[in-house]
């Protein structure tokens, strides 16, 4: 299992300089991190953190949509650490239309608004909790082969901002792909406490997300709920169905992908099951082009973010003609026009502090372009047979590097 609750950012070890590895090779790996600093670390803490909670409060949850995990569940769970992603494990845009075909040849799809409560279903639903073009890339599959989801949108979360011009550009899309909104919605202690709290925390969250979204938002999910959220179990609440109602726990079968694994039953499992009604639960950011574990899918939402940050303060600066000054000069700054995504991760690893890993990847790149500057192939190989290499050491080498770069481009 992932040791998140030991996760610390400490200087990269000497036997991690012997090779060229990239800050998200190091923040992936199932153990304690040995990367610092990096620009998504809070993110990514926040992320394990989550996981962390949900662990610790998992007694005291009353879902029962959800079965408790036996042992041999939690060491299943351990053994997919270590063995090829395979099978039910593979969470890819390919796979997810696959079992959308599957879906589609054995039910109606219908929203949460038009289900006949005793006909035969299947609602199929988005908690988006990490990306927001995670979700556009599921939603244009989805209309492709003409299904209509449920999205529902967190205000508030850690991961994306509604507000973005980025984010707002995705909930247009979604909208206009035919998809439904819904509120994502976590409920803090205070908000369950009564249940006229609970409806006025309801009310305001669902007059913030229909001016958003302009559309009706008529149906509400829980974020990481608790005993006392998951206590308010009515069909509707706040004139929104609630997902989490009674009625869904006992009359229709449930599968999610939550954290990124078929928790329970996979959904493939749950088709060939062929249950009378069925809702779907299916977290965008878990699928994506190729197969990756669960946190390296995590991680890509947390430094794709990262990296958009830089990249736009980057453009700011270059389209309002201001100095976008760095320590290494202005060439390090024009880096960016000539090797572009290769470029920012460079950046990122030197403004981070990962001096060795950023001069590492500048001098792979620079080799791939037969650029290797005699006075920079002795502090390569001295960084990669794993010697200390301070960043004063390192300073001069990089700017030459840039320049050289630079100048060839």
């Amino acid at each position: 299992m992932y040791s998140i609750l030991t996760l610390k950012f400490p200087p990269i070890r000497t036997k991690h300089r012997r090779k060229l590895r990239f800050f998200a090779n190091n923040l992936l790996k199932p153990r304690r991190c040995h990367c610092s600093n990096v620009l998504a670390a809070p993110s990514l803490w926040f992320y394990c953190a989550t996981l962390s909670a949900k662990r610790r409060n998992a007694n005291q949850k009353t879902d029962t949509m959800k079965t408790p995990m036996t042992a041999a569940s939690h060491q299943a769970m351990s053994d997919t650490l270590s063995v090829p992603i395979t099978g039910d494990a593979v969470f890819t845009h390919e796979t997810y239309a696959a079992l959308l075909k599957r879906a589609l040849d054995q039910y109606t799809f219908c929203d949460y608004t038009s289900l006949d409560r005793s006909g035969r279903f299947v609602i199929w639903r988005h908690d988006v909790d990490m990306s927001m073009h995670a979700a556009v890339a599921l939603a244009r599959i989805e209309a492709a082969m003409g299904v209509q989801a449920t999205y529902f949108l967190l205000p508030g979360c850690e991961y994306y901002n509604l507000f973005e011009p980025a984010i707002v550009a995705c909930m247009h899309e979604i909208r206009e792909l035919g998809h439904h909104f819904g509120l994502h919605f976590q409920c803090t202690p205070d908000m369950s406490a009564t249940p006229a709290a609970f409806e006025a925390a309801l009310t305001a969250q669902r007059q913030l997300l229909e001016t958003y979204c302009e559309r009706p938002i008529n149906v509400f999910s829980y974020h990481n709920p608790s005993a006392s959220a998951l206590a308010h179990d009515a069909f509707t609440h706040a004139g929104m169905v609630n997902t989490y109602a009674r009625y869904f726990r006992e009359n229709v079968t449930y599968c999610s992908d939550s954290n990124g694994i078929w928790r329970h039953r996979s959904l493939a499992d749950t088709l060939a099951a062929n249950p009378e009604r069925l809702q779907v639960l299916t977290h965008p950011e878990w699928w994506q082009t190729q197969a990756l574990s669960p946190r390296e899918r995590a991680f890509r939402c947390i430094d794709g973010r990262a990296r958009a940050g830089l990249a736009n303060y980057n453009v700011m600066l270059m389209e309002s003609e201001r100095m976008n000054i760095c320590d290494l000069g202005p060439d390090f700054d024009r880096l960016t026009k000539f090797l572009g995504e290769d470029a920012l991760r460079i950046q990122m690893l030197w403004l981070a502090g990962e001096h060795v890993l950023a001069f590492l990847g500048l001098w792979r790149i620079s080799a791939s372009r037969g650029i290797t500057p005699a006075a920079c192939r002795a502090v390569a190989d001295d960084t990669l047979r794993g010697s200390p290499v301070s960043r004063e050491q390192l300073f001069a080498p990089m700017q030459q590097l840039t320049a050289a770069l630079v100048g060839a481009a």
